[in-house]
C-alpha cells in the first residue's frame, strides 16, 4: 500500500503559479506594467497561502519575499519592477527547487498498488487538507469577529471627535480668553480627528486583506476540474487499449473548481462510468462502421453548476443498455417479475440495472459489466443524497445524470449591479449584452419585450424581479443596458445598471427558506464584504417571463450626481440611496478631486460633505459660485456639524440645503433632490 503523500494537490497548484509568476515576470516591460504587478502580487499571495495550509514555510517566506519586492510598484503604471526582474527570478527559482525537493521520489510506482484507483493519492492529500482548510475557514471568522468590534471602537472614537468639536465650540462662543482650555480642546480635537482617520484606513486595509484571505482559502477547498479530466482521461485510455478500441473523450465543465467533498465522493463513480461507456457501450470499430458510424467511439463528460446544485453527465454514442443480456442476467438471478412478458422494454431493464446486482459480462475482471458501474454510482450519489437518471436508446447510445448538492462552488460569472445589489449571472447562460434606446422596449401583452436586431425576447429590470422599485436606469447617452441569457424555455433580457465585469467567484447556495425569489440560488462576497447574488438562469428567465409591464410613464433623463465626502462609509451610503432612486452617481474624496471631476463632466447636483481634509465643503460651495460654468448646479452639504452657524454659514456659502448628519431623513433627501433637479 502506498503511503499518503500530503503535497498532491498542493504540487499541481504550485507548480501552476509558479509557472506563471515566472512567465509574468518575463513580460515586464518597464512601461505600462501594472497590469502585471498587480497579477505577480495575487499569484504570489495565493502561492504563500496555500504554502502556510501545508506547512511548507521556505515556500511561504520566498512568496512573502515576492511580495515584499513588488509592493512600492502597485500603485505605478510605468513602474520600476522590470529592474526587479533578477531578484524576482532568483525567488522564483528558489520556489522551483524547494518544489523539486517535494516531488515523489523516481523509485515510486507509477500507478497505485493493490488496484487503488488512479486518484487515491489526490484524495489522499485532500481529506489531509481539509481539517486545516476548515480550521484556516474559522480562524478568518474568528479575526472577522475582532475587525466588527474594532468597528465599533471607531464608532466611539467618532462620539469622542463630537464631543471634542462641541467643547470647542463651546469656548468659542464664551469669548473666554484664548487660555489653556482652548489649546487643549483644539489640541485634543485634532490629535483625535488624526487618530480616526488613521483607524478609520488601517480598518479599510484590514477589511481588504481579510476578504482577499477568506476567498484565497475558500478556494483551497475547491478542486480544479482539470485534475478531474487528468485521470478521467488516463481511465478511458487505459480502458479502450485493453479492450482495442479506437475512444475519444470529450470534456467540458461550468465551474472550473470542485467542492472537495464531492470530488472524494463522486471521482471514483465516475471513473466506473467512463470505463464502462468504453468497454459496454462503445461498440468494437468493426460494428461502428457496419452501423454507419466512426469506427473512433465518443464519451461526454459535462459538469454544470445550477441552483445550487452539479449536474454531471456522461454519455456515450454507443449501441445503448444491451436488453436481452440484461434480461437473460435478470432471468438467472429470479429478479424478473412473476408473468413478465418475454419483451423487456429499455426502461424496465435500466431500472433493473439501477436495482444493482446484475452483470452483463460473460467474466469478472475490472472491466466488468455496466450493471455493476451503475451500482457503485447509485451508492456513491446516496451518500451525498444526490439524484441519478439513465437514458438509454438501442444503437444510439447511453446518458447517465448525477444531481449532486454542493456547499461551495467555483462559477465563471458575469457581476452586473442594479442600484446597490450586485448579481452575477453564470457566463454559459449569458448571450449577449446590448445597450439599447428606452424606446426599444415595449409592451407585449401583460409584458415587456426588447426588439433586439428584429427579435423580440422578454424583457424585465433586474431590479423589478427583486421587488425594488426605481427608476429605469440610462447612461449618459440616455441608452439602457440589457443582458441576454439563455434559459430552459428561450431566451430573457435583463435590464441592469451597469457591468462590473467577468470573474470567478466562490459561491454558496443559499437555504431554500432563505431566499428572497426563486431564482436566486447562491451568494459570494466581494472585497468590500458587500454580497453578490448568483441566479440561475432557467428560473431567472421564467421570471422575466411572469413579470407585469410598468405603467409609469419614462422619466427624464437627468444629469448625474456628484458625492463629495472623504468617509468611505458614508460615500457608499449615499450612491446606493441614490443609485436606488434611478440616479446617475459618480464619487470624489476630497474637494480638489471634485473640481477635477466638473472640470470633466457637467453634473445636475452636488452632494457635499463639510468637513474633509485640505478643501472643506464651505469653500467647495463657494468655488462653485464664483465660477459662471458651475454656479447654476444646485449643492446640498452634509455634515455632522449641526450648529445655527454652520448651518447658516453653508447657505451663505451658496448651498441649497444644510443636511445634519445626526437628523438624516432619506426621503426628505431624495425629495429635495427630486425638487432642485426639477
Amino acid at each position: 500500500m502506498t503511503s499518503r503523500d500530503p503535497y498532491k494537490y498542493f504540487r499541481i497548484e504550485a507548480r501552476e503559479l509558479q509557472e506563471n509568476l515566472r512567465r509574468t515576470t518575463d513580460e515586464l516591460a518597464g512601461v505600462d506594467d501594472a497590469a502585471r504587478v498587480a497579477r505577480l502580487l495575487r499569484l504570489a499571495h495565493t502561492l504563500k497561502g496555500a504554502a502556510r495550509v501545508v506547512r511548507l514555510p521556505a515556500i511561504s517566506d520566498l512568496a512573502h519575499r515576492i511580495e515584499d519586492v513588488l509592493a512600492p510598484f502597485r500603485d505605478s503604471a510605468d513602474s520600476g519592477a522590470a529592474e526587479k526582474q533578477v531578484e524576482l527570478r532568483q525567488l522564483i527559482e528558489g520556489i522551483a527547487g524547494h518544489l523539486a525537493e517535494i516531488d515523489r521520489p523516481a523509485t515510486a510506482p507509477a500507478r497505485p498498488a493493490d488496484g487503488a484507483s488512479p486518484t487515491s493519492a489526490v484524495l489522499d492529500a485532500v481529506s489531509l487538507q481539509m481539517t486545516e482548510v476548515e480550521s484556516a475557514l474559522s480562524g478568518v471568522a474568528d479575526t472577522s469577529l475582532e475587525l466588527a468590534a474594532l468597528r465599533q471602537e471607531c464608532l466611539g472614537l467618532d462620539r469622542a471627535c463630537e464631543q471634542a468639536r462641541t467643547v470647542a465650540a463651546l469656548t468659542a462662543r464664551a469669548r473666554l480668553p484664548a487660555g489653556r482650555i482652548s489649546i487643549e480642546t483644539g489640541e485634543l480635537s485634532g490629535k483625535l480627528e488624526g487618530l480616526r482617520r488613521r483607524m478609520g484606513r488601517r480598518v479599510e486595509r484590514i477589511d481588504r486583506d481579510l476578504q482577499r484571505l477568506h476567498a484565497d482559502t475558500s478556494r483551497l477547498r475547491l478542486i480544479p476540474v482539470d485534475v478531474l479530466w487528468a485521470y478521467l482521461e488516463r481511465a478511458a485510455r487505459d480502458a479502450a487499449q485493453a479492450v482495442g478500441k479506437a475512444v475519444r473523450l470529450e470534456t467540458w465543465s461550468a465551474t472550473p473548481r470542485i467542492d472537495a467533498p464531492v470530488f472524494s465522493i463522486v471521482q471514483e463513480a465516475l471513473q466506473h462510468l467512463v470505463r464502462n461507456a468504453v468497454v459496454h457501450g462503445v461498440e468494437p470499430a468493426a460494428a461502428r462502421t457496419a452501423a454507419g458510424k466512426r469506427a473512433e467511439g465518443l464519451v461526454r463528460l459535462r459538469i454544470e453548476h445550477e441552483s445550487g446544485r452539479l449536474r454531471i453527465v456522461c454519455a456515450d454514442d454507443g449501441g445503448g443498455v444491451d436488453v436481452d443480456a440484461v434480461r437473460r442476467a435478470a432471468a438467472a438471478k429470479g429478479k424478473l417479475p412473476a408473468g413478465a412478458a418475454a419483451p423487456l422494454a429499455m426502461d424496465d431493464a435500466v431500472a433493473l440495472l439501477l436495482k444493482g446486482g446484475l452483470s452483463t459480462s460473460g467474466t469478472i475482471d475490472e472491466m466488468s459489466g455496466r450493471g455493476i458501474g451503475l451500482e457503485v454510482v447509485t451508492t456513491a450519489v446516496g451518500r451525498l443524497r444526490g439524484g441519478l437518471t439513465v437514458e438509454s436508446e438501442s444503437r444510439r447510445g447511453t446518458t447517465v445524470t448525477l444531481e449532486l448538492p454542493v456547499a461551495f462552488a467555483a462559477v465563471d460569472v458575469l457581476a452586473v449591479a442594479s442600484g446597490d445589489v450586485q448579481w452575477l449571472l453564470p457566463v454559459a447562460s449569458v448571450r449577449r449584452v446590448v445597450r439599447t434606446e428606452p424606446g426599444a422596449i415595449h409592451g407585449a401583452g401583460d409584458g415587456e419585450e426588447l426588439n433586439d436586431a428584429g427579435q423580440a425576447i422578454p424583457y424585465a429590470a433586474i431590479r423589478r424581479l427583486s421587488g425594488r422599485t426605481g427608476r429605469l436606469s440610462r447612461d449618459r447617452l440616455g441608452k439602457i443596458t440589457a443582458v441576454i441569457v439563455q434559459g430552459r424555455d428561450g431566451l430573457a433580457a435583463i435590464g441592469v445598471d451597469r457591468l462590473l465585469g467577468t470573474c470567478e467567484a466562490v459561491v454558496r447556495p443559499l437555504p431554500a427558506l432563505a431566499r428572497p425569489a426563486r431564482f436566486i440560488v447562491g451568494a459570494a462576497l466581494d472585497s468590500g464584504r458587500l454580497p453578490r447574488l448568483l441566479v440561475d438562469a432557467n428560473e431567472l428567465a421564467e421570471a422575466v417571463r411572469r413579470t407585469r409591464a410598468e405603467v409609469s410613464p419614462a422619466l427624464a433623463v437627468h444629469a448625474p450626481v456628484l458625492v463629495v465626502d472623504d468617509s468611505l462609509t458614508t460615500r457608499m451610503l449615499e450612491q446606493s440611496i441614490l443609485e436606488s432612486a434611478g440616479y446617475q452617481v459618480d464619487v470624489a474624496v476630497s474637494g480638489e478631486e471634485a473640481l477635477e471631476r466638473l472640470h470633466r463632466r457637467r453634473y445636475g447636483l452636488v452632494l457635499v460633505d463639510v468637513e474633509m481634509p485640505g478643501m472643506d465643503g464651505f469653500t467647495l460651495v463657494e468655488r462653485l459660485r464664483a465660477e459662471p460654468e458651475w454656479k447654476g448646479i444646485p449643492a446640498i452639504l452634509v455634515s455632522s456639524r449641526e450648529s445655527r452657524e454652520d448651518r447658516a454659514r453653508g447657505l451663505q456659502a451658496g448651498a441649497q440645503d444644510y443636511v445634519a448628519k445626526g437628523e438624516f431623513d432619506q426621503r426628505r433627501l431624495l425629495g429635495r433632490i427630486a425638487e432642485l433637479l426639477t
